[in-house]
């Protein structure tokens, strides 16, 4: 028998059964307004570096694909699986900004999600 704390813990069955829910999650964005960018503002070819967290870039593919549709250039990290040191992808991160930046000629906006976010602050 599963003691209460196993339940309830941020780490428990509650938990796990609550990542459950992402099918639910994604068919609810398929229908939403906001994903086919309704009175949502443009880009207008403002670059977006993303960069994944541990899942790497494939697992943000949904996201890529929105930006790009609402008018975004967007550069993925590079990362199959972002695993690797911070200080062994930060050379190769800082690289896609600079060339993003320079292709847009202007600042670039960057989102880290997870992990990648410790690395989107640091580059900023």
């Amino acid at each position: 028998m599963l003691s209460p704390k196993a339940w309830t813990s941020s780490t428990g069955i509650l938990a796990l059964l609550g990542e459950a829910s992402w099918g639910g999650e994604v068919a609810a964005l398929a229908v939403s307004p906001v994903w086919r960018g309704a009175q949502v503002s443009r880009g207008c070819g403002l670059g977006v570096l993303i960069i994944p967290g541990p899942a790497g870039d494939a697992s943000m593919a949904a996201l890529n694909l929105w930006l790009r549709r609402q008018g975004y250039r967007t550069a993925t990290s590079g990362l199959f699986l972002n695993t690797l040191r911070l200080q062994w992808v930060h050379a190769g991160l800082e690289r896609r900004l600079e060339d993003l930046a320079r292709a847009t000629g202007r600042r670039a906006v960057i989102i880290g999600q997870d992990r990648g976010g410790l690395s989107a602050k640091r580059l900023a």
